[in-house]
């Protein structure tokens, strides 16, 4: 890979972490899904597992809230 594709992947991964995705009611499967991280041995997709369940709670507090 030369640099220059590099560059370009970086450029489009960096706009991706940027984005916001729109606030959309909660699917069940993806609460499902991040339940399983939560509870996954490997630390790294522990932790993203239980960060994501906070923030899908907060976000059902501001809906049901507002």
């Amino acid at each position: 890979m030369t640099t220059l594709q590099q560059q370009r992947y970086a450029a489009i991964a960096s706009t991706m972490r940027s984005q916001r995705i729109p606030e959309l009611p909660l699917k069940h499967e993806w609460v499902e899904l991040l339940t399983r991280l939560s509870r996954d041995d490997d630390p790294q997709l522990r932790e993203t597992g239980i960060r994501e369940l906070a923030a899908c709670a907060e976000q059902a507090h501001r809906t049901r809230h507002a």
